[in-house]
């Protein structure tokens, strides 16, 4: 049986904010560095390049988990029907 892959994405809303402490936190947890996703942008809606970049990376991989480091590093707002749960089945938000 194949080895999960698990990717880590970690979100800043401005290039002046550090995202260190959520990639110390992904490393810590296990997941590559060449696994990890960073974004510096608005968590206003899904249109931001890393995130675009992993969630295709997890169509492809399937039985692959997405860890993020706090759930409001995905979207700013997760409420009502805004919210869905990830699952490690390849389904994403947005």
């Amino acid at each position: 049986m194949e080895e999960q892959k698990k990717y880590g994405y970690a979100r800043v809303s401005t290039k002046n904010q550090n995202e260190d402490r959520q990639i110390k936190s992904l490393l810590e947890y296990g997941i590559s560095q060449e696994r990890l996703f960073v974004d510096k942008v608005s968590g206003k809606d899904f249109n931001r390049a890393e995130y675009q970049t992993v969630k295709r990376m997890l169509k492809d991989s399937k039985g692959s988990l997405l860890v993020v480091p706090s759930i409001d590093r995905l979207r700013k707002k997760l409420q009502g029907n805004n919210q869905r749960m990830a699952r490690n089945n390849n389904r994403m938000w947005g």
